[in-house]
């Protein structure tokens, strides 16, 4: 069996789940002394066999309350004589018990449309605001150190650099031989060298070894500079086959004298070419238009 719904503490009302309904009494009250007839019992009630414990129910209350509500009612007023307290407590007719408060969902959605309101309001509030104050007073200056050294506004044109010409070596360079004859005689070259160029880093007088020439070292021994007019700074470069004098000044003039003795018997051809040995590799002196370089040359016939 369902359990039964809710009743009143009066006893006069129960609950079908919206609000209190009365319970239904048959016919209308007994005159006095006449006994009371037992009210309609409803379906929902409990009978006589039910296993609940019999409990002692003052006079004129229905005795199919719930077990739980008797329990609940330590003490039931008559239905004849019901007490204003009684019907202060019960919920008058038609009317259901307060629920428990629920936010409504339209409330809800109203408040999230002023607060969107307000957002929108305050953002257009802050932009009317700058643009008033960039209309009255315009953009904030930089300070003056971000100011001093803020870059051009307009960039300055690409330099392009002029081609650096580099002037080629010349000198005016003069010769003249003093061979022997015999095997064993003193032979001797001596140059006149003065600078027209350029600063000559470091001057050599090469001897040229390619055909028609002759090495000069192969068919001449003891060679070295002479002491009384060879500028203080040439020396020998027997290795290299060529004779190195230093740094010549543009505009400067020196004397380059070598000397040797003769050694093979028969007609020999020599030449020298000068240049600056400064970058590691001979660098012309006088070269030709048409790459060619400037040759001294001699000859000797030893018997």
């Amino acid at each position: 069996m369902s359990a039964p719904p809710p009743i009143s503490p009066d006893g006069a009302f129960w609950w079908d789940g919206q609000s209190w309904q009365p319970i239904p009494h048959d016919g209308p009250a007994a005159p006095p002394g006449v006994p009371v007839a037992e009210p309609t019992r409803p379906p929902w009630a409990p009978t006589a066999t039910s296993t609940a414990v019999a409990k002692t129910v003052p006079p004129g209350t229905s005795s199919w309350l719930p077990d739980d509500m008797e329990d609940a009612i330590p003490s039931i007023v008559p239905m004849q004589t019901p007490s204003k307290k009684i019907y202060d407590t019960a919920p008058p007719v038609g009317t259901a018990p307060s629920p428990v408060w629920v936010p409504s969902k339209r409330s809800a959605a109203m408040r999230r449309i002023v607060s969107i309101a307000a957002i929108a309001a305050l953002v257009l509030v802050v932009i009317g605001s700058s643009a008033w104050a960039l209309e009255h007073y315009g953009l904030p200056k930089l300070p003056s150190f971000i100011a001093s050294h803020s870059p051009a506004a307009t960039p300055s044109p690409l330099v392009t650099p002029s081609p650096t010409i580099v002037k080629p070596f010349t000198a005016l360079i003069t010769g003249a031989a003093c061979p022997g004859s015999h095997v064993g005689d003193p032979a001797c070259f001596k140059v006149s060298f003065t600078n027209t160029g350029p600063t000559i880093g470091n001057l050599a007088m090469s001897f040229v070894i390619d055909p028609p020439y002759s090495n000069w070292f192969q068919h001449h021994f003891g060679a070295a500079m002479s002491g009384t007019d060879n500028a203080a700074s040439c020396s020998v470069d027997n290795i290299h086959l060529q004779v190195v004098c230093g740094l010549v000044p543009a505009g400067a003039h020196i004397i380059i004298h070598l000397i040797g003795y003769m050694g093979n018997v028969g007609k020999h051809t020599y030449g020298v070419r000068f240049g600056d040995l400064a970058s590691g590799t001979l660098a012309d002196v006088n070269l030709g238009a048409d790459g060619t370089p400037f040759v001294i040359q001699w000859t000797e016939s030893i018997t």
